[in-house]
């Protein structure tokens, strides 16, 4: 009898294994590229331990030995943390496409620099955005909601009780959708600013031929974009700080079962 209870905590500890390894290999910094993976490993056995004392002790005993079954429980476990860390990447990736979005009228989409997180090339502004999001994101204390979801997720879904229904998927794709708008909005001062200026330059261009505009075009866009992007960087914070904390509504999502 001893033998089985240990067997089933045995089973209930990998299951969460699996969850806080996916969350935590998604979420903002731990997942740099420049972090070991014995580091990352070594944290999530040590995190996962912290957690299992919040376990309740009726969760293991739920744990069956049907292979069938733990396969489930197993790919309900991946599912779980992909979408917890897919929602934290959708929120910050507002701000890189944000920044996309002005990077590529200021001209800048051209010129490209590897991101070390992601091992993937960005434009400058939108890496510069991203890592302003990331400072935001722990300034607001988002990372401490992160890990109030997992907490909370011990008692509203015990290891190996996650079954994916239409409501998650549905908040998923709700937040790839507004993560389109959300961007859009933020980015359109400086590129409405932009736009207007490539009309001016046109007409210019038609009226005065003689003016090269394709040469004087260049630095007054750019002196431009970066004159309204200051102006309208002291608003930028507190909108990605109210944007960031949204991020427990999405995560609520899970949540219902």
């Amino acid at each position: 009898m001893n033998i089985y209870i240990e067997t089933q905590q045995m089973i209930a500890f990998l299951f969460l294994l699996i969850r806080v390894s996916i969350v935590l290999f998604m979420v903002p910094f731990f997942s740099d590229l420049t972090i070991p993976p014995v580091v990352k490993g070594l944290l999530c056995i040590a995190f996962t331990f912290c957690l299992f004392q919040l376990v309740p002790t009726s969760a293991s005993a739920k744990v069956t030995h049907n292979l069938v079954s733990l396969v489930i429980a197993i790919l309900g476990e991946v599912t779980l943390g992909i979408f917890w860390g897919l929602i934290t990447r959708l929120v910050l990736a507002i701000f890189q496409i944000s920044g996309e979005f002005i990077g590529y009228h200021f001209g800048f989409s051209i010129a490209n620099i590897l991101d070390p997180q992601s091992g993937v090339q960005l434009s400058i502004l939108s890496q510069w955005f991203y890592l302003i999001a990331m400072l935001v994101f722990f300034a607001v204390n988002a990372h401490y909601i992160v890990i109030n979801a997992l907490v909370k997720s011990l008692t509203l879904l015990p290891p190996g009780s996650f079954i994916v229904n239409a409501t998650t998927f549905n908040g998923v794709r709700l937040l790839s959708y507004k993560m389109f708008v959300i961007a859009l909005q933020i980015s359109a001062p400086v590129v409405a600013v932009l736009l207007f200026t490539q009309v001016a330059m046109g007409i210019i261009a038609k009226t005065v031929p003689q003016i090269n505009i394709l040469i004087s075009s260049f630095p007054l866009t750019i002196f431009l974009g970066f004159l309204f992007l200051g102006l309208t960087i002291e608003l930028l914070g507190p909108r990605m700080g109210k944007i960031i904390l949204s991020i427990h509504k999405y995560f609520n999502l899970v949540f219902v079962h």
